[in-house]
């Protein structure tokens, strides 16, 4: 909006209706750019949770592995 516009309706509508206006316009602008954020923040965080789980996926194979080794070992020594 430029400052004629603006001049020209707190002539006919009052100043207090054209804030109001200009407060809610500037309000929704934040809430769209908010909405983008977050989408944004949400399709971040699931990569990290899709790491996160691959990674903890790879650490309980390497126990498993870990576990087994252990096993066959004992098993080898006549120890139970």
């Amino acid at each position: 909006m430029d400052m004629q516009t603006v001049v020209s309706l707190i002539g006919s509508l009052g100043f207090p209706i054209v804030c109001c206006i200009i407060l809610f316009k500037s309000m929704e602008k934040d809430r769209e750019q908010n909405s983008r954020d977050r989408e944004q923040d949400r399709a971040a965080y699931m990569g990290s949770v899709e790491t996160l789980k691959d990674a903890l996926h790879n650490n309980t194979l390497v126990m498993q592995q870990l576990v087994n080794m252990l096993k066959d070992e004992a098993g080898t020594d006549g120890k139970h």
